[in-house]
């Protein structure tokens, strides 16, 4: 994501990893140390906010994913609406909270 295809406000809109070993540019050099350096410290930037951001998102569901755990437990299988209603979530919410 950050290195193929630049999706980083630090490394800017620039594919800086060549994919499949091909250079991004013929007669380009492949990138400096100080540049490869940089995207192992956005893509470890990311990932721990991605890390944290789950964590704190299962944290706040914690009673409903508890629910869901239970419903599995007695029942083996749930369906869709089943699993919904087992963790408390409204079924309009899944689709309204996708399209915010």
């Amino acid at each position: 994501m950050v290195g193929l295809w630049g999706m980083s406000e630090v490394i800017g809109p620039l594919a800086v990893i060549p994919e499949n070993g091909q250079p991004t540019l013929p007669g380009v050099p492949e990138v400096s140390p100080e540049t490869a350096k940089l995207v192992d410290n956005e893509v470890k930037r990311l990932v721990g906010e991605a890390h944290d951001d789950v964590r704190e998102l299962l944290s706040d569901n914690r009673d409903r994913l508890d629910a869901l755990a239970e419903a599995l437990l007695e029942h083996e299988t749930l369906d869709t609406a089943d699993a919904y209603a087992a963790a408390g979530i409204p079924r309009g919410e899944r689709e309204a909270a996708s399209r915010a």
